[in-house]
């Protein structure tokens, strides 16, 4: 069993951080802009994009010729990186609420999403219904008319399903999707993507993982996924497949990246996203192998499309 131990490290103040780095190794070119980094990025902020950077894991000393000043392009990359999967994200997680309520209502009705008999797992789908109920209870309805409109018209205690998609959480969303056993629905859903159905809804879980991370402001550049990994694609479509598959490193950024570059071109080909997507990794092809990209990825299918 592992012996812990106290936490005895004090707070530093921003110059004895650039002395501690400095101590072990670190470079800096401008120390000024360094400390003007520092007080709005935090050092722990920082930590895990000079990680790869660390002679000794121990120690926390440096290899040689590590300065701050690439350590933070490394971070200046993660985050410009980081708003085009948003910008991605955004895109699908509309197509997928529209296409979630519009299938549904056809097929169901209104409120037909609200009927048990839809769901493969009846706990689920309570646990989701009461999540529903919450999200709905909390939502302003004074901030928008539409919303409002209903509150004060209608004796039901949830929207119809087009209203109710906008109110829900991805999460939430991704877990009704998930639990959807009407197979129809699904697929009709799936085919806006041109996806398989099951794989779109494992490959929601996944993204919605993603956007947490995203949101939140978290490293993703070279994040090995553990949870909710995104799922093999086992047959079509094919150009897909063929531009996902990286052996060992199924954990890594890459898959999730072409993916929502296959989604982008799906969903809005004319956009200039992959464009400007592809140009950052252009601009900074040191890091790919890192974020688990193969040597030939640029000569794969959805690669090549760009």
């Amino acid at each position: 069993m592992l012996t812990k131990r106290p936490y005895q490290k004090p707070a530093l103040t921003v110059q004895e951080q650039i002395k501690q780095l400095k101590d072990r190794g670190m470079i800096f070119q401008d120390e000024i802009r360094a400390a003007e980094i520092l007080s709005r990025v935090s050092y722990s902020r920082l930590r895990p994009y000079w990680y790869p950077f660390e002679a000794d894991k121990t120690t926390h000393n440096f290899q040689q010729n590590t300065s701050f000043e690439v350590v933070w392009s490394l971070y200046e990359f993660d985050r410009a990186l980081r708003l085009l999967i948003l910008e991605a994200l955004e895109r699908f997680e509309v197509a997928l609420r529209t296409q979630w309520a519009h299938q549904m209502g056809l097929n169901n009705g209104p409120f037909g999403y609200l009927e048990p008999i839809h769901y493969h797992d009846s706990k689920r789908f309570q646990n989701d219904y009461q999540r529903l109920r919450d999200e709905w209870a909390r939502t302003n309805k004074a901030d928008d008319p539409v919303f409002l409109h209903f509150e004060n018209t209608y004796q039901e205690v949830l929207p119809p399903v087009w209203l109710a998609c906008e109110v829900m959480s991805l999460g939430n969303l991704g877990k009704w999707f998930y639990n959807l056993a009407d197979k129809t629905v699904s697929k009709d859903i799936a085919a806006l993507f041109s996806l398989p159905d099951r794989y779109l809804k494992n490959a929601t879980r996944h993204l919605v993982s993603v956007r947490n991370y995203a949101a939140h402001h978290a490293r993703l550049w070279d994040r090995a996924f553990t949870v909710y990994q995104l799922p093999r694609l086992r047959k079509n479509p094919r150009n897909l497949r063929q531009s996902l598959d990286t052996g060992s490193q199924n954990q890594k950024i890459y898959p999730t990246l072409t993916l929502l570059l296959y989604l982008m071109q799906q969903l809005d080909p004319h956009h200039d996203w992959p464009t400007r997507f592809i140009t950052l990794l252009n601009h900074n092809t040191t890091y790919l192998h890192r974020m688990g990209f193969p040597p030939d990825y640029a000569e794969r299918p959805i690669w090549k499309a760009v």
